[in-house]
Order: C-alpha cells, then sequence, then structure tokens
C-alpha cells in the first residue's frame, strides 16, 4: 500500500464478501480491475446505506471509490455505483450456488493486489450467463404454461440454457466443489455445478 499520502481509486469491480467490522462498520472484498483483490474498511455501513445502497452484495458489479492510506493495508471504502447486480433476475438454488462458486475461487485462490484482467472479465461473463439462463429458462416455462421448476422437480443447466433436465435428485446443500485458478499468464478457471450434469466441459479459458 501507499506510503506517505492517500491515493483515491476509481474503477470496475466485484463484491466478493463482507464482514462485520467494529459497531456499523464493514469490512469488504473487492476483485478490482485496477489492482486485484482489495481489501477495506466501509465506515457506517451497516446504519446507512446512502454511500453503499445494495452495492455491497455479493457478486455485484459496482464502479468502487476507494483510497489508500500510509501504512495501511486496509484502504478505506468511500461509496460504490451499481453497475450490475445480481439480484435483477430471480436468485434459486442453482445460480446461488454458481455464484458461490464464482466468488469463493475469486476470494480464496487470488492473492491480494495481482490484477488479473482476463480473470475479471471470465468472471463477469459468467455471473452473466447464470443470468442470462436463468431467464431464458423462465421465457421457456412460462410459454409452455408450467411453472418455474423447484427443488427437485427440474432444473436447467446453468452454462448451456438449452439443455434441461428434469427430476433430478438433489442431495441436501453442500459447499459447491471447485477447481482452482491456474497462475499461468493465461488463466483458467474451472467452475463445477455439482447437481447438475452438462454435456460441456467446465474449464473455460479467457480470451486475450
Amino acid at each position: 500500500m501507499a506510503e506517505g499520502r492517500m491515493i483515491p481509486h476509481h474503477g470496475e469491480a466485484i463484491v466478493l464478501r463482507t464482514w462485520p467490522f467494529h459497531e456499523a462498520d464493514l469490512l469488504v472484498s473487492l476483485l478490482t480491475r485496477e489492482q486485484g483483490r482489495v481489501k477495506g474498511v466501509a465506515r457506517h455501513a451497516m446504519k446507512s446505506r446512502k454511500r453503499f445502497g445494495g452495492a455491497l452484495e455479493p457478486a455485484t458489479y459496482v464502479r468502487a471509490h476507494y483510497t489508500e492510506r500510509p501504512r495501511q493495508d486496509l484502504v478505506r471504502m468511500d461509496s460504490f455505483e451499481i453497475l450490475w447486480s445480481p439480484m435483477t433476475a430471480p436468485v434459486d438454488y442453482l445460480r446461488t450456488a454458481g455464484m458461490q462458486v464464482v466468488v469463493e475461487v475469486l476470494e480464496e485462490a487470488l492473492p491480494e493486489l495481482a490484477p488479473e484482467d482476463n480473470v475479471f472479465r471470465l468472471s463477469m461473463a459468467a455471473l452473466k450467463a447464470m443470468e442470462a439462463a436463468v431467464t431464458a429458462s423462465g421465457r421457456e416455462d412460462r410459454g409452455k404454461g408450467a411453472p418455474p421448476p423447484s427443488g427437485s422437480n427440474g432444473a436447467s443447466c446453468l452454462c448451456c440454457p438449452s439443455l434441461e433436465t428434469k427430476r433430478l435428485p438433489f442431495a441436501p446443500y453442500s459447499a459447491p466443489s471447485v477447481a482452482a485458478i491456474d497462475p499461468a499468464p493465461t488463466t483458467t478457471l474451472f467452475f463445477v455445478y455439482p447437481p447438475i450434469p452438462c454435456h460441456l466441459d467446465r474449464s473455460v479459458t479467457a480470451s486475450p
């Protein structure tokens, strides 16, 4: 972090996780496009929604305004503007598990302050593809005059909206399995969704 002076930053970021911090503050982990993974304190975020609103939900794509402070490991989170929210489409079990996979892989596998533009773009593509799959599935169900599937009665594959599976025997919820991020220059993410079989390879490589 910076030494001796405050450095403001303004740029795209994905919210990965938040934790309570002191009485009314939140500790926030972001994947920023400029600096990679960054952690900081959002002052009074638990009491006032003026500066952050609903922008602190995990997997939210934001324009983050934050400031590096002298001799401090944690940045000061100033305000966020929502650019895309996962809450704009229905959030069911499968989509929740998928989003959890993405943010957990990013949080656990990426070092702090190591920008990876390919990883950032791939992560956003994965999150938006999940939203598109849910939206497409809902339109298809309404066209057939049937209610959207729930529980173990049926679901659509998150990466393949056209592939529909029926009456899958879901196990009780457990954290989704994830492979890791390959630290090589061409980064590969493996997103694994245990409940849904798919005919596609789960490894997706970001294009340059």
